[in-house]
């Protein structure tokens, strides 16, 4: 059972998303925020591949992080992440590492391909919660 779904708030926009794994958590969390901010029919070449890797105290900040570096993609490089090839999340005494290989693209219009601007990903109500083996959130952005 994995998926997002768009939620409102007063002065933001957000995301509630669930996934059987950290993994998809991340991806779903990835693929709600692309179709919050990008035109259905975006169009984009192949740049190059695509390596992110990361260090953080817990998983919400490593999905932080995460979302943070995508935004700084799309929004000042123009660039989108179109493929994962593999994501990897471990987790060794206090620290939290985050691994994702992948193929980014440049968005061929970005003007008429960016639809919502996303200022910030912010840390309000984001709790990763897991419940029966689905992992839940919610994250908000900065609008």
């Amino acid at each position: 059972m994995n998926g997002f779904r768009e939620i409102t708030h007063t002065a933001d926009i957000g995301l509630e998303v669930w996934a059987n794994s950290y993994e998809n958590l991340f991806i779903n969390a990835l693929n709600g925020y692309y179709k919050l901010v990008l035109s259905a029919d975006y169009s984009s070449q192949f740049l190059e591949k695509y390596q992110f890797t990361e260090n953080e105290s817990n998983y919400e900040n490593l999905l932080i992080s995460f979302l943070s570096e995508i935004n700084y993609l799309l929004m000042v490089k123009k660039l989108v992440i179109y493929a994962i090839d593999s994501i990897k999340i471990s987790k060794n005494d206090n620290d939290f590492h985050l691994s994702v290989m992948g193929q980014i693209n440049r968005l061929k219009n970005s003007e008429k391909d960016i639809e919502l601007e996303i200022k910030a990903v912010t840390y309000h109500q984001v709790k990763i919660v897991e419940t029966d083996g689905i992992y839940r959130t919610k994250i908000f952005f900065d609008i």
